[in-house]
């Protein structure tokens, strides 16, 4: 039994539901590199507000995760090589710091590293609220995260099984 296989350590102010970090679509052209070339300037733009050390990109043959590791100004660097020369191919990219609709499954545990304050909506939109000392650093809690609402980073790790 896989309990988690996908982390993400939690902070306060961020939507951890899936649906709520699409993957973005976009055509680019790839050569047998790991350079995705022929990125328009509005999907550039979009990029660089999420930060590259933050992005992944799928399509062209290869699978998710692949991390980008720098964005030029019509042009994307990605950890792998893509097969082929595709010109116009299809990509996606997403904010690897959550969960990703289509990509990931939505966090349905947490473990507790430092036992700060926590208050989260669950996936049925409940508020959850837990003070400062409550839940058991290296315990394991259940819950199925939506939107947290308050947490320090570090605090608490959220995990899914994909």
């Amino acid at each position: 039994m896989v309990i988690g296989r996908k982390f993400w350590p939690l902070e306060g102010g961020v939507d951890y539901r899936p649906s709520s970090n699409p993957p973005t679509k976009f055509i680019a052209s790839t050569n047998g590199t790991n350079v995705i070339s022929n990125v328009s300037a509005t999907d550039i733009a979009a990029m660089t507000a999420i930060t590259a050390t933050n992005l992944a990109v799928v399509g062209a043959g290869f699978a998710a995760n692949n991390l980008i590791t720098a964005i030029g100004v019509d042009s994307i660097t990605a950890t792998d090589a893509m097969p082929g020369v595709i010109p116009g191919a299809n990509f996606i990219y997403y904010d690897r710091t959550r969960p990703c609709a289509g990509q990931d499954q939505a966090i349905s545990a947490v473990l507790c590293m430092n036992s700060g304050a926590l208050e989260f909506y669950d996936t049925s939109g409940t508020l959850v609220v837990f003070a400062a000392g409550v839940l058991v650093p290296g315990a394991v809690y259940y819950f199925q995260i939506g939107e947290v609402v308050t947490a320090t980073l570090g605090d608490y790790l959220g995990y899914a099984p994909y």
